[in-house]
């Protein structure tokens, strides 16, 4: 952009040289007319490159901003999907111990059963040691 200011200022430079040296009234008042429409020229692309720059520093800062939330992103996807692996690893952990649970409660109503029928089979016993002992008396 700097060289387009440069190239504009040597052609008007020209343009004024040209004009100024040995030109008519008319060739001069032509010349002196370019060199202010130039002039106007050379301020608007002035005006648009300082807009345009403005412009590009804005869309960096707003590339910048996306970026970061990219990252930030992929960050927070990246954590959900530890999560997500971790719950299925609890789920997992979770139906062995119902499965263990319930081979313990199997396990326990089992041993209820010859808990009972132990103790029951002690009382016969004592029953009968004791109708023994009653007859022997």
């Amino acid at each position: 952009m700097a060289n387009n200011r440069i190239v504009v200022a040597v052609i008007m430079l020209l343009c004024c040289s040209v004009v100024l040296t040995g030109c008519k009234d008319t060739e001069k008042e032509k010349a002196l007319e370019e060199v202010s429409n130039l002039k106007a020229q050379l301020t608007k692309v002035e005006a648009d490159l300082t807009q345009i720059t403005s412009e590009r520093d804005d869309l960096k800062a707003v590339a910048d901003k996306v970026i970061t939330l990219e990252e930030k992103t992929a960050k927070l996807l990246r954590e959900r999907d530890h999560a997500l692996d971790k719950a299925a690893g609890a789920d997992v952990l979770l139906k062995q111990l119902k499965s263990q649970l319930a081979q313990q409660v199997q396990k326990a109503l089992a041993l209820q059963e010859q808990n009972k029928t132990l103790q029951d089979t002690i009382s016969k016993h004592t029953e009968i040691a004791d109708a023994t002992e009653a007859g022997n008396k």
